[in-house]
């Protein structure tokens, strides 16, 4: 029987049967948290090949990192089973909480994507999660290499939409094809550049235009330089 604490974690990490946590272990010195989930004696699992459910043949101890919890390390451990289907053979049940061949939880995947979406290279994420930043790229490489498949199918659904806009469009991404897809990687765009594009064409409204092209520079290098204008305090003389 679980108690109440492993229920609410079953409940935090979205497990349903026959998945469920069965011990708790946390380390204040080391700021970890370790949750083991198992099934019961008995259960049954769909096959990947037929999704007829079937025995377990044998398990293999795993261990994926997931989000961590006030801060602290957390870490899955789980025996992953092999079904015996009777008519694909022996099969691996994969995890729900995570893709195949990765350390990682779908969870801290996510995660992972968000920062460096954020701008935030391999390296600074590995800073923030106190994980290798080889491990972080596998990550970012692992969705990179499924970014341009789906750019191909939906270049394929937008060139046959017979709507005029959407196809216009879909040939002006097939023009800067590899600049999109390197996105994926860089993580440069233009965006920069567009809001001191904004800041410049805001400050010539407000001016009606300038006289000249050095006025022009001179007051972009003000609005956008991040120029520094500290000037030494001066010391205040008082007379008595």
């Amino acid at each position: 029987m679980t108690s109440p604490m492993e229920e609410l974690f079953r409940v935090a990490l979205g497990l349903a049967e026959p998945w469920q946590v069965t011990k708790i272990t946390f380390s204040e010195e080391q700021q970890r948290l370790d949750l083991w989930l198992d099934f019961p004696v008995g259960s049954r699992f769909p096959c990947p090949a037929c999704a007829e459910g079937a025995g377990v043949y044998d398990t293999a101890e795993r261990t994926w990192r997931h989000l961590n919890f006030f801060q602290h390390q957390t870490y899955l451990h789980a025996r992953q089973p092999r079904i015996s289907c009777p008519e694909d053979g022996v099969k691996t049940v994969e995890v729900p909480w995570a893709r195949p061949g990765t350390g990682f939880t779908l969870l801290m995947e996510a995660f992972v994507l968000l920062l460096a979406q954020g701008g935030m290279t391999p390296r600074q994420i590995g800073r923030v999660l106190r994980e290798h930043d080889t491990r972080i790229w596998r990550i970012l490489q692992h969705y990179v290499q499924e970014a341009e498949p789906l750019l191909k199918r939906w270049y394929f659904w937008a060139t046959h939409s017979r709507i005029g806009p959407i196809i216009k469009a879909a040939k002006t991404v097939k023009k800067h094809w590899d600049g999109v897809l390197r996105w994926f990687t860089s993580r440069i765009t233009n965006g920069v550049l567009e809001a001191i594009n904004s800041l410049i064409q805001s400050a010539k409204a407000k001016a009606r235009g300038f006289r000249s092209t050095e006025y022009l520079i001179t007051m972009v290098y003000l609005i956008a330089g991040k120029l520094n204008f500290r000037l030494p305090a001066l010391a205040a003389t008082h007379t008595k």
